[in-house]
């Protein structure tokens, strides 16, 4: 199934999988993309309320993550 994740409320990407360990594999994701790179990095993980049958993410960083620049894209999903 489709899970669809943001990254502090913004459309990040969508991603097939198998539903389960949703939270995990959207934190794990963010880590693989450097969007996230440390566990402080990360101020909330929740299912967005507002997405059909659980399937969205939004990830909401902490202050400090945000100031940071964005990195490139390295595509591991598509």
């Amino acid at each position: 199934e489709p899970l669809a994740l943001r990254v502090d409320g913004a459309e990040w990407t969508v991603v097939m999988r198998t539903p389960g360990h949703d939270l995990e594999l959207a934190v794990g994701l963010l880590w693989a993309e450097g969007v996230i790179t440390d566990p402080a990095d990360i101020a909330s993980v929740l299912r967005c309320e507002d997405a059909p049958e659980d399937q969205a993410i939004d990830v909401r960083r902490s202050a400090a993550a945000q100031a940071r620049p964005p990195p490139a894209r390295t595509l591991l999903s598509s």
